[in-house]
Protein backbone atom coordinates (compact mmCIF):
# COMPACT_ATOMS: atom_id res chain seq x y z
CA UNK A 1 0.00 0.00 0.00
CA UNK A 2 0.93 2.92 -0.87
CA UNK A 3 1.08 6.48 1.63
CA UNK A 4 -1.31 8.22 -0.09
CA UNK A 5 -4.04 5.61 0.57
CA UNK A 6 -3.13 5.08 3.99
CA UNK A 7 -3.78 8.52 4.53
CA UNK A 8 -6.89 8.42 2.75
CA UNK A 9 -8.04 5.23 4.79
CA UNK A 10 -7.05 6.91 8.22
CA UNK A 11 -8.91 9.74 7.49
CA UNK A 12 -12.30 8.06 6.68
CA UNK A 13 -11.70 5.58 9.98
CA UNK A 14 -10.95 9.11 12.10
CA UNK A 15 -13.93 11.21 9.83
CA UNK A 16 -15.97 7.77 11.10
CA UNK A 17 -14.63 7.82 14.87
CA UNK A 18 -15.95 12.12 15.10
CA UNK A 19 -19.50 11.53 13.86
CA UNK A 20 -20.09 8.31 15.99
CA UNK A 21 -18.78 10.50 18.94
CA UNK A 22 -20.68 13.35 18.01
CA UNK A 23 -23.98 11.45 17.78
CA UNK A 24 -23.06 9.66 21.29
CA UNK A 25 -22.03 12.67 23.28
CA UNK A 26 -23.01 16.30 22.89
CA UNK A 27 -20.30 18.70 21.78
CA UNK A 28 -21.70 21.98 24.32
CA UNK A 29 -19.94 19.87 27.45
CA UNK A 30 -16.65 20.39 25.88
CA UNK A 31 -16.75 23.77 24.41
CA UNK A 32 -14.80 26.59 26.48
CA UNK A 33 -16.30 28.56 29.43
CA UNK A 34 -17.19 31.89 28.79
CA UNK A 35 -13.86 34.53 28.95
CA UNK A 36 -13.89 36.40 32.43
CA UNK A 37 -14.80 40.05 32.58
CA UNK A 38 -12.84 42.50 34.09
CA UNK A 39 -13.42 45.08 35.74
CA UNK A 40 -12.51 48.44 34.80
CA UNK A 41 -10.05 50.69 36.50
CA UNK A 42 -12.62 53.49 37.84
CA UNK A 43 -14.76 50.25 39.77
CA UNK A 44 -11.43 49.19 41.08
CA UNK A 45 -10.69 52.75 42.26
CA UNK A 46 -14.31 52.66 43.86
CA UNK A 47 -13.83 49.06 45.68
CA UNK A 48 -10.89 50.44 46.98
CA UNK A 49 -12.00 53.44 48.50
CA UNK A 50 -15.29 51.29 49.88
CA UNK A 51 -13.00 48.91 51.58
CA UNK A 52 -10.69 51.60 53.13
CA UNK A 53 -13.99 53.22 54.07
CA UNK A 54 -14.85 50.07 55.91
CA UNK A 55 -11.77 49.36 57.32
CA UNK A 56 -11.36 53.03 58.68
CA UNK A 57 -15.08 52.88 60.29
CA UNK A 58 -13.79 49.45 61.63
CA UNK A 59 -11.02 50.92 63.30
CA UNK A 60 -12.82 53.84 64.65
CA UNK A 61 -15.34 52.06 66.82
CA UNK A 62 -12.66 48.79 67.46
CA UNK A 63 -10.67 51.30 68.84
CA UNK A 64 -9.08 49.98 72.72
CA UNK A 65 -9.42 53.28 74.42
CA UNK A 66 -12.77 54.79 72.89
CA UNK A 67 -14.64 52.71 70.97
CA UNK A 68 -16.80 51.39 73.54
CA UNK A 69 -18.06 54.94 73.83
CA UNK A 70 -18.32 55.44 70.03
CA UNK A 71 -20.47 52.28 69.75
CA UNK A 72 -22.48 53.41 72.35
CA UNK A 73 -23.12 56.94 71.06
CA UNK A 74 -23.94 55.67 67.53
CA UNK A 75 -26.39 53.10 69.05
CA UNK A 76 -28.35 55.32 71.36
CA UNK A 77 -27.90 57.85 68.12
CA UNK A 78 -29.70 54.91 65.82
CA UNK A 79 -31.96 54.16 68.47
CA UNK A 80 -33.15 57.72 68.86
CA UNK A 81 -33.71 58.30 65.03
CA UNK A 82 -35.47 55.16 65.00
CA UNK A 83 -38.11 56.35 67.65
CA UNK A 84 -38.36 59.96 66.07
CA UNK A 85 -38.94 58.37 62.54
CA UNK A 86 -41.56 56.17 64.38
CA UNK A 87 -43.44 59.16 65.85
CA UNK A 88 -43.24 61.19 63.13
CA UNK A 89 -44.68 58.02 60.91
CA UNK A 90 -47.58 57.64 63.75
CA UNK A 91 -48.20 61.30 63.45
CA UNK A 92 -48.98 61.03 59.70
CA UNK A 93 -50.87 58.02 60.02
CA UNK A 94 -52.97 59.95 62.38
CA UNK A 95 -53.31 63.31 60.68
CA UNK A 96 -54.37 60.71 57.53
CA UNK A 97 -56.86 59.01 59.50
CA UNK A 98 -58.50 62.15 60.26
CA UNK A 99 -58.61 63.92 57.08
CA UNK A 100 -60.26 59.81 55.75
CA UNK A 101 -63.27 60.60 58.50
CA UNK A 102 -63.46 64.23 57.29
CA UNK A 103 -63.63 63.16 54.13
CA UNK A 104 -65.93 60.26 54.59
CA UNK A 105 -68.18 62.75 56.85
CA UNK A 106 -68.41 65.71 54.17
CA UNK A 107 -69.14 62.99 51.44
CA UNK A 108 -71.97 61.11 54.01
CA UNK A 109 -73.52 64.91 54.87
CA UNK A 110 -73.24 65.70 50.80
CA UNK A 111 -75.63 63.03 49.63
CA UNK A 112 -77.81 62.43 53.40
CA UNK A 113 -80.51 65.36 53.60
CA UNK A 114 -80.45 66.91 56.47
CA UNK A 115 -82.20 65.81 59.51
CA UNK A 116 -85.41 67.77 61.05
CA UNK A 117 -84.46 69.62 64.14
CA UNK A 118 -86.06 67.62 66.79
CA UNK A 119 -86.33 70.35 69.25
CA UNK A 120 -88.68 73.01 68.37
CA UNK A 121 -86.65 75.66 70.21
CA UNK A 122 -83.87 75.30 68.29
CA UNK A 123 -86.15 75.39 64.96
CA UNK A 124 -88.04 78.42 66.35
CA UNK A 125 -84.48 80.25 67.15
CA UNK A 126 -83.10 79.00 63.42
CA UNK A 127 -86.29 80.44 61.87
CA UNK A 128 -85.97 83.80 64.03
CA UNK A 129 -82.58 84.22 63.20
CA UNK A 130 -82.70 83.43 59.47
CA UNK A 131 -86.01 85.43 58.63
CA UNK A 132 -87.18 87.25 61.01
CA UNK A 133 -83.38 89.11 62.18
CA UNK A 134 -83.17 89.88 58.55
CA UNK A 135 -87.00 91.36 58.28
CA UNK A 136 -88.22 95.06 59.60
CA UNK A 137 -92.12 94.12 59.06
CA UNK A 138 -91.74 91.24 61.69
CA UNK A 139 -92.40 93.40 64.71
CA UNK A 140 -96.37 92.64 64.80
CA UNK A 141 -95.64 88.88 64.15
CA UNK A 142 -95.57 85.78 66.79
CA UNK A 143 -93.84 82.73 65.36
CA UNK A 144 -95.14 78.97 66.90
CA UNK A 145 -93.61 75.88 66.28
CA UNK A 146 -96.21 73.32 66.52
CA UNK A 147 -94.53 70.36 65.71
CA UNK A 148 -91.11 68.53 64.16
CA UNK A 149 -91.13 70.86 61.46
CA UNK A 150 -94.47 72.74 61.45
CA UNK A 151 -94.63 76.74 61.97
CA UNK A 152 -97.19 78.83 62.77
CA UNK A 153 -97.06 82.72 62.55
CA UNK A 154 -99.77 84.32 63.27
CA UNK A 155 -100.10 88.27 63.45
CA UNK A 156 -100.09 91.16 60.85
CA UNK A 157 -97.92 92.62 58.00
CA UNK A 158 -97.85 95.50 55.96
CA UNK A 159 -98.87 94.62 52.86
CA UNK A 160 -99.78 90.92 50.31
CA UNK A 161 -96.56 91.19 49.13
CA UNK A 162 -94.68 91.10 52.63
CA UNK A 163 -96.81 88.17 53.76
CA UNK A 164 -95.97 85.99 51.09
CA UNK A 165 -92.24 86.83 51.17
CA UNK A 166 -92.24 86.21 54.96
CA UNK A 167 -93.85 82.97 54.08
CA UNK A 168 -91.61 81.46 51.39
CA UNK A 169 -88.54 82.93 53.52
CA UNK A 170 -89.79 80.90 56.68
CA UNK A 171 -90.62 77.81 54.42
CA UNK A 172 -86.72 77.83 52.71
CA UNK A 173 -85.30 77.39 56.55
CA UNK A 174 -83.52 73.90 56.74
CA UNK A 175 -85.72 71.97 58.93
CA UNK A 176 -89.23 73.56 58.46
CA UNK A 177 -91.59 71.02 56.26
CA UNK A 178 -94.89 73.28 56.74
CA UNK A 179 -95.79 76.56 57.02
CA UNK A 180 -98.94 78.04 58.46
CA UNK A 181 -100.55 81.39 58.21
CA UNK A 182 -102.42 83.39 60.53
CA UNK A 183 -101.67 85.96 59.34
CA UNK A 184 -103.61 89.30 58.43
CA UNK A 185 -102.77 92.41 56.16
CA UNK A 186 -102.84 95.52 58.42
CA UNK A 187 -105.43 97.95 56.69
CA UNK A 188 -104.00 100.89 54.78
Amino acid sequence: MDLDTLTSQLTDRLDQVESTIRDRVPLDRFTAPDPVVRTTWPRRLGYLVAGAALGAAAAYLADPDRGRARRDDLRDRATSTGTDLMDQAAKRADYAAGEAKGMAANAANAVTPQDVPGDPKTLEAKVRSEVFGQRHDTDKVVLRVDGPGQVAVKGTVPTPVAERELLAEIADVEGVTDVRSELSVAAG
